[in-house]
């Protein structure tokens, strides 16, 4: 497991906010069942605009600093 560190420095070319197909890219292109089980069991925090999600970049850094899933 890679500290928070790691994931800002591997991830700074993302935007603070990424929709769903670079929140699934960074979990190492999850498929997209699962990625939505993600966010819709609220372990991603995220936000439906317009019918797409947006998921903050310090969420997705926060699930992989504290979890075995990237």
């Amino acid at each position: 497991m890679r500290g928070r560190k790691f994931y800002e420095t591997y991830w700074k070319h993302y935007d603070d906010m990424v929709n769903f197909e670079n929140f699934r890219e960074m979990l190492g292109g999850i498929g997209d069942v699962q990625a939505r089980r993600l966010l819709q069991k609220k372990i991603v925090k995220s936000f439906k605009i317009r019918g797409e999600y947006r998921i903050p970049k310090a969420c997705v850094i926060d699930l992989c600093a504290e979890s075995p899933l990237c």
